[in-house]
């Protein structure tokens, strides 16, 4: 036997063994509580109040904008927001974009 026969293999160390076990509805209920391993995991879960905070701070941004922006700024800011890209924009708008200078 060489020394390349008797090295282990990398993958010995991660191997697990995944069975099957009945269980009871006490116990499955037991994993939905504070102490569940997903609770630890993500201990923010899902909160609507955090969507409704974060829909009320998207209405204040525009309004914001709106009253503290040009013209120019705000399309070029609901362009952004649209998903167009620096350079879709720089081209709509016929400027360099890298200065805003129109060749």
């Amino acid at each position: 036997m060489n020394k390349r026969d008797k090295r282990p293999n990398r993958s010995d160390k991660y191997q697990y063994v995944i069975c099957e076990v009945s269980c009871t509805d006490e116990y499955l209920q037991s994993f939905s509580n504070n102490d569940s391993i997903a609770h630890q995991l993500n201990p923010y879960g899902y909160d609507e109040r955090a969507d409704e905070l974060v829909d009320e701070l998207k209405k204040l941004f525009w309004e914001i904008a709106d009253k503290q922006l040009t013209p120019r700024q705000k399309e070029i800011l609901h362009m952004r927001a649209d998903g167009y890209t620096q350079q879709e924009i720089a081209n709509y708008l016929e400027v360099n974009q890298s200065s805003g200078w129109r060749p």
